[in-house]
């Protein structure tokens, strides 16, 4: 299943179905490809608008990573370009 193409995913389902009832959606990253590319790997590689990026942009609330100053950096980043 790519995630990409999930209907979880659909900005329109995720906020009717998540966020209208007070869900937060958690997404773990690793070395499976569950996240179809959007992930650790690819956000410290040199391509976190790709990675992370792509979650925040589709509402994801929480982001499982091993890079947690990374991720906060480069949110802190985003935030700051706004």
């Amino acid at each position: 299943m790519d995630v990409r193409t999930h209907p979880v995913c659909d900005p329109e389902n995720f906020e009717r179905n998540l966020r209208a009832e007070g869900s937060r959606f958690s997404l773990v990253n690793g070395n499976f490809y569950l996240a179809g590319g959007h992930d650790d790997d690819t956000s410290v590689l040199g391509h976190p608008e790709q990675g992370w990026g792509w979650l925040m942009d589709r509402g994801f609330d929480i982001i499982q990573t091993d890079w947690a100053r990374e991720l906060s950096l480069y949110r802190a980043s985003r935030l700051s370009s706004f």
